[in-house]
């Protein structure tokens, strides 16, 4: 199977987002982000916070928040969700644009 990408998380571990997820889950529930893989990528390697998921194994990504008062991203965030597996390698579960920061325990922050 292809990949749309990949990254390297704050942990050091590798993160795969696979093109079938892209297509079919990211960009069907989320057709904003078309063309914003290079943020989805950036807030897996350089997040603003990673806060733990639903999951003992996965983590929320909480990139920076886009600088600007632009309508379209001014002021939002890229949140992309990992799921681990016992190895610790990632993929991409899901991702898309927000304001609001995170729920759950917080693992990580940016100093």
């Amino acid at each position: 199977m292809a990949n749309e990408f990949t990254a390297t998380d704050v942990f050091g571990q590798n993160v795969v987002a696979k093109t079938k997820t892209w297509i079919d889950h990211v960009i069907k529930r989320h057709p904003e982000m078309a063309g914003q893989e290079h943020r989805v990528k950036d807030a897996i390697e350089n997040p603003g916070t990673v806060s733990q998921g639903n999951t003992p194994s996965h983590r929320v990504f909480a990139g920076r928040r886009i600088q600007g008062g632009g309508f379209a991203y001014g002021g939002k965030r890229v949140v992309a969700v990992v799921r681990y597996d016992p190895a610790g390698n990632g993929s991409l579960t899901t991702a898309y644009f927000t304001t609001l920061d995170p729920p759950g325990k917080v693992l990580w922050t940016r100093h």
